[in-house]
């Protein structure tokens, strides 16, 4: 079986669509945790104030505050 991190460094796209589509949506980008994109990054990342009303306001979280420190393929 085809892992997440296999196509990932390989930056292979058929590889990717070989994983299963759980294993993508639980190590996806929304699917850590605040602590630890604080480390990864070297920055004090607040969580959000209130729940989020829907997946549009977590989008908008996110943006805000984690995906703009994404800048280069090794950052994925």
């Amino acid at each position: 079986m085809v892992t997440l991190e296999e196509a990932l460094v390989e930056q292979s796209l058929s590889k990717l669509m070989l994983v299963p589509k759980s294993d993508i949506h639980t190590h996806g980008g929304k699917g850590g945790r605040i602590k630890y994109y604080s480390k990864w990054a070297n920055a004090d990342i607040s969580a959000s104030e209130r729940p989020f009303e829907n997946l549009e306001g977590m989008q908008s979280w996110f943006n805000s505050t984690i995906k703009f420190m994404i800048t280069a393929s090794r950052d994925i």
